[in-house]
């Protein structure tokens, strides 16, 4: 399926690592751009030497070439961005085109920033950026913190962590009761993502 190949392109992204990521609230970053590779579905790797980074909701992505040809590429032929700002080219960034229901949009853009074997997560801001130390931006139009997403790949489902309560969420690990447990006594939360990617266990 489409969500689950882009967990292999996931972890070979992110164990180039990845640089710091920071925050932005109350700003608008209108489209900045980037240098980058737009995997489409269909397995066709494309270069672009700019590459309108998308907002949250974004259904199409614009892009460039050397010899300034434009292209937009619907949101839903692409399997991944991958993206990096020139000036840091060891430093990239995935892209994925997440079909999680949010208040904004059906599917969003949102961030890779942990994968394992079967759970994944992403970070979905308003709009991105990636500045001149390589380092990832998330510009929050009404301040606060990025909504974390963790994909399922067994069960192909997400879970919103900000969008659900307790039950909910220990819902979504019950797998694994013991990584379930600690959701809904409280103990792990959405700032816990990487060690519940590396630890959950589903029976």
């Amino acid at each position: 399926m489409k969500r689950t190949i882009v967990l292999a392109l996931c972890g070979m992204l992110l164990s180039l690592g990845a640089a710091a990521q920071t925050f932005l609230n109350g700003i608008q970053v209108s489209h900045a751009k980037a240098e980058g590779v737009v995997h489409l579905i269909t397995g066709e790797s494309l270069h672009f030497d700019k590459i309108n980074i998308p907002g949250a909701s974004d259904a199409n992505v614009k892009a460039k070439t050397a010899q300034r040809r434009d292209t937009t590429i619907k949101a839903k032929d692409i399997r991944a961005l991958e993206l990096w700002n020139p000036k840091q080219p060891d430093s990239h960034w995935l892209f994925c085109y997440l079909p999680c229901k949010f208040p904004m949009a059906p599917n969003v853009w949102g961030v890779a920033v942990a994968v394992g074997d079967i759970l994944s997560t992403y970070k979905v801001a308003t709009t991105y950026n990636i500045n001149d130390d390589g380092d990832l931006v998330y510009v929050l139009r009404q301040g606060g913190f990025p909504n974390v997403v963790f994909y399922d790949a067994q069960q192909d489902d997400y879970l919103i962590w900000e969008l659900k309560n307790k039950k909910k969420r220990a819902q979504f690990f019950e797998k694994d009761p013991d990584m379930a447990a600690k959701v809904l006594a409280g103990e792990l939360y959405s700032s816990d993502y990487q060690y519940i990617v590396e630890n959950y266990n589903p029976q």
